[in-house]
């Protein structure tokens, strides 16, 4: 417990903690963290026993793949220290294809950047996190038939993890202004309605009337209509460039992006 205790100080920007870790002096790390759930619908705070074996089974499976890694908990998380041999850029690649075919649970985990010092570990330790978050949201806008563990290195994500940072930015603006795409998302949470899924569902497919429809598994007509009456109640004018991008906005910071 000590020794995972320094191993949260050093992640946490504490450098010092690095001897008591370890930590072979000027050799370069990574990190990994691995989130597991218990089941295809992932629950936040999700800690029962089936979730600890699954941490039990990746804590196993690390500490057995090369010698230096070392592993600390944290709730449903394993946070993995990976060493770097040969100038490799991506020492947790194996680690990670080990940690999706884990069976009896759900996994995503994700690894950090290579960093040559101790204090740089945090940025890495966020950089994993961030991809993890993204495998999660990934799987949000899944049937639960259709999610299953995933893994990834940043380099893989950096594009949807850079929109998960600007989003982190960007919400409390949002929460403080207000506009067609505002007032239409607060219908559909008031009554229920699912405009906001049908402009996402157009949206992800550029305006592909047809291929939004199958997605949503509803008639052409039916999405044209849920369009026409979104503009003519709320704005929702997506002919006008800035209402699509606020739109794009206002609909990845709530949860009306649809299932697939």
């Amino acid at each position: 417990w000590a020794r995972e205790g320094s191993v949260h100080a050093l992640l946490s920007g504490n450098g010092q903690a690095a001897h008591d870790v370890g930590l072979v002096r000027g050799r370069p790390y990574a990190v990994l963290v691995a989130e597991a759930y218990d089941g295809p619908e992932p629950a936040p705070g999700d800690t029962g026993q089936r979730v600890q074996r699954v941490l039990d089974v990746l804590a196993l499976q690390a500490a057995a793949y090369r010698p230096g890694c070392v592993t600390a908990r944290s709730g449903q998380r394993l946070y993995v220290l990976v060493p770097a041999v040969d100038g490799e850029r991506d020492p947790a690649r194996t680690l990670l294809a080990t940690a999706r075919s884990v069976p009896r649970g759900v996994v995503f985990a994700g690894a950090g950047p290579v960093v040559s010092e101790p204090a740089e570990l945090p940025a890495s330790r966020d950089a994993a996190e961030l991809v993890v978050r993204v495998l999660r949201e990934r799987a949000a806008r899944l049937t639960p038939a259709g999610a299953g563990s995933a893994v990834a290195s940043y380099a893989e994500v950096a594009a949807e993890a850079a929109v998960l940072r600007l989003l982190d930015r960007v919400e409390p603006l949002w929460q403080e202004t207000s506009g067609p795409v505002h007032a239409m998302l607060e219908h559909d949470r008031s009554h229920g309605a699912r405009y906001g899924e049908s402009v996402a569902a157009y949206l992800d497919a550029f305006g592909d009337t047809a291929a939004a429809a199958r997605h949503l598994n509803v008639h052409p007509n039916t999405l044209r209509y849920r369009l026409r009456r979104a503009r003519e109640l709320f704005g929702v004018d997506l002919a006008d460039p800035a209402v699509r991008f606020l739109a794009e906005i206002g609909l990845r910071l709530g949860p009306a992006r649809p299932r697939s």
